[in-house]
């Protein structure tokens, strides 16, 4: 997993990120953190993540939220798939 994160934009409280994961033909699912060490309660911050754009070996494809855990984010990778990697901001409360 490779992990990158743009600060630039820190002062006005906007993160911009991206991860990319190894991949696999198939559906795959990912997970935003919905409980966060220290917390007594599920509070991981998801409606401050905007922007959200996954893309397989460089190509954009569709995603969409799971119906039953809203913290998650399906995605068909297609044939052949090596990478998957997920773009977004996060927004600084």
């Amino acid at each position: 997993m490779t992990l990158d994160v743009d600060a630039r934009d820190a002062p006005r409280k906007i993160l911009h990120a991206s991860v990319t994961l190894p991949a696999r033909p198939g559906e795959m699912r990912l997970f935003y953190p919905k409980w966060i060490p220290g917390e007594h309660m599920a509070s991981g911050p998801i409606a401050n993540l905007t922007g959200l754009h996954m893309a397989v070996d460089g190509r954009e494809v569709p995603w969409r939220r799971d119906l039953v855990e809203g913290h998650a984010f399906v995605v068909d990778v297609p044939a052949g798939a090596r990478s998957l990697t997920a773009r977004y901001d996060f927004v600084v409360p």
